[in-house]
């Protein structure tokens, strides 16, 4: 059993901490079945194909996959997201990124301030920069929202430092937008 002091810590200073080995592979296997399933039964909604029809990304995983929300459901993350967010905490937007070598893409250094929002009207309470992302009102968050939040990345594949698709930069939660 996984105790829950280290990546705590880590998280407090760096912003982020690696947790290997969440999922058994069976339920890696039954997570990446289901996904598949469901982005096969939206052929003509958010995911973005390539050419051979497989499925790179999809912004909209909590409506073309229900069952999602559930994902953060399995231990050891509600101990982790309690200890974080306090017992109220829920799950609010599902990203799915699949980036094989013939159709990778790179993003220069950045911070995530947009979040997704039930629906396009008037903002205020400092939302700011309104957007629309696979059509889903999105907009950047006051600090206070993003304060609240924590993003979880749950990689269905082997995933090294070498291959790795994501790097980030200790601290950097900490300097604000």
């Amino acid at each position: 059993m996984m105790t829950l002091e280290q990546p705590l810590a880590q998280i407090s200073r760096d912003g982020f901490a690696v947790i290997r080995a969440v999922y058994s592979p069976d339920q890696v296997a039954g997570m990446r079945m289901a996904l598949e399933h469901a982005f096969h039964s939206h052929a003509t909604a958010a995911p973005v194909r390539s050419d051979a029809g497989h499925v790179y990304a999809a912004r909209n995983v909590l409506h073309l996959w229900p069952p999602a929300v559930e994902v953060a459901d399995q231990p050891p993350l509600p101990e982790l997201l309690t200890a974080l967010l306090g017992p109220g905490y829920g799950v609010v937007r599902a990203l799915f990124f699949d980036k094989p070598p013939e159709r990778t893409w790179a993003l220069p250094w950045h911070k995530d301030l947009t979040v997704s929002l039930r629906e396009n009207r008037p903002l205020g309470g400092g939302f700011t920069k309104p957007t629309i992302k696979a059509g889903v009102p999105h907009a950047e968050a006051p600090t206070a929202v993003l304060e609240g939040m924590v993003t979880v990345r749950i990689h269905l594949d082997d995933v090294t430092e070498e291959n790795g698709p994501l790097k980030v930069l200790p601290g950097s939660h900490r300097t604000g937008k």
